[in-house]
């Protein structure tokens, strides 16, 4: 076991400057930002509604300079409303300072900075970009998305997106929320959670609504089971605009992705009605955000689990002990074991969906030979490509200095299958992953 932690973290720190393709890839195991755009109604304007936007970014993916007994960290946010197509329509800036109060604090990914914007816009469908830059590093990351800004007037009853809550405080009857900006709640801890929205009552009525709401698991695959859940609040509305908040108790839902469907039908007419959704994930706070098929995430270990490990792993009773299973799995692979972030299990995810954008074709990448390779021994220190050789098929040499190893593949068909021809599983390799 030793020796695979060793040649992984080695591999690791080549991810950033090796090659497969004429560019280095980058690192998906990296930390990340995150952001959320919604839409509300604002000051109920006849030419636009507001859009607000928060982000998130993680400790570990700032630097952190120490001033005094506390450590200081800043970064610029960049955020820009795109037409369809490509029109810029207004951009907005802003500065965060975030304070961590000790060293362990910067690295943890149980702290996070969440800062937001408020932005009025006319009518209709745009494109958001949102850059986060480290001040200290001047290192970046961008995202995109897309925001539906809408006319919340045009129906007796209408509502807003919806906001899934991480926390609700109360202080002098005053409710302050913390949004999820991942949309994000674990198995491991309560699962419930709380949803925010604004009821937009277009009426001169005020009345009492009732909310349903329904959460159904996004199926991957035809033998998954149905998974749903229902409930139901009622509140009462004036006209107007109307915030509400209400907790989803004990949701039986587990490992997977989801939509929420909330219902908002008043009860003196049941013809004034409106329905929003939203999506969002549930996993344990161990598992990585690239995986989010877990059946998949086990078939994926093929390449360095035991047959009799994977067997055990496909063989529990339901979701729950499957979960667990797979995380036993890696928790004894963890080089970092008091932590929790496990290098070892990103690295390896981060490789296969590296794989799967690079090496796929009729099969995933993950299932080709190249897609195998890279995932066990990671990107190559260079490669020598032979695609118009006079006589000869396609081939590569793939190189790994490190462990003095070459691999070669050729493509049989001229079409992109590039098979391995030299062996890979011999007894060196093999002892690597025992």
């Amino acid at each position: 076991m030793k020796k695979l932690i060793l040649i992984l973290l080695i591999l690791i720190g080549s991810v950033v400057y090796s090659q497969v393709e004429t560019s280095s890839p980058r690192s998906y195991a990296m930390p990340q930002f995150y952001f959320s755009a919604l839409n509300f109604a604002g000051d109920m304007s006849q030419n636009g509604s507001r859009v607000d936007i928060y982000v998130q970014v993680p400790y570990e993916y700032l630097q952190f300079v120490k001033e005094g007994d506390r450590y200081v960290a800043s970064y610029e946010v960049d955020v820009r409303i795109i037409t369809p197509k490509g029109k810029d329509v207004v951009e907005k800036v802003w500065t965060q300072k975030v304070i961590a109060d000790n060293f362990d604090q910067t690295t943890s990914r149980a702290f996070w900075d969440i800062s937001q914007a408020f932005l009025n816009l006319p009518f209709g469908e745009y494109k958001i970009s949102v850059q986060v830059i480290d001040i200290d590093t001047k290192r970046g990351l961008k995202k995109e998305g897309t925001i539906s800004v809408r006319n919340f007037a045009q129906r007796p009853i209408t509502i807003s997106d919806l906001m899934m809550v991480s926390s609700v405080k109360v202080e002098d009857g005053v409710k302050t929320i913390v949004p999820n900006v991942l949309n994000t709640i674990s198995t491991s801890g309560d699962k419930n959670f709380y949803l925010f929205f604004e009821v937009y009552n277009n009426t001169n009525i005020s009345d009492s609504v009732d909310i349903t709401y329904k959460i159904d698991k996004i199926k991957k695959r035809k033998r998954e089971q149905d998974v749903s859940f229902t409930g139901a609040v009622k509140e009462f509305i004036k006209p107007g605009k109307n915030s509400i908040i209400f907790e989803v108790s004990e949701p039986k839902i587990g490992f997977g992705d989801y939509i929420i469907s909330v219902q908002v039908k008043m009860s003196s007419n049941p013809d004034y009605y409106f329905t929003a959704q939203r999506g969002f994930v549930v996993r344990w706070h161990e598992i990585p955000e690239l995986i989010t098929d877990l059946d998949k995430a086990i078939e994926q270990l093929v390449y360095i689990a035991k047959p009799e490990e994977l067997n055990y792993i496909k063989s529990a009773q339901d979701d729950t002990e499957k979960e667990k299973r797979f995380l036993e799995f890696w928790r004894k692979k963890d080089p970092t074991p008091n932590t929790v972030k496990n290098e070892l299990m990103e690295e390896y995810y981060s490789r296969v969906k590296y794989a799967n954008e690079h090496f796929g074709h009729y099969l995933e990448g993950w299932k080709t030979d190249m897609g195998m390779v890279y995932i066990i021994f990671g990107p190559p220190s260079s490669v020598d490509r032979h695609p118009f050789d006079i006589n000869a098929k396609p081939y590569e040499i793939w190189y790994y200095y490190e462990i003095n190893r070459r691999f070669i593949f050729l493509d049989e068909t001229g079409f992109g299958d590039y098979r391995l021809i030299t062996p890979l599983w011999d007894e060196w390799t093999r002892n690597i992953w025992r």
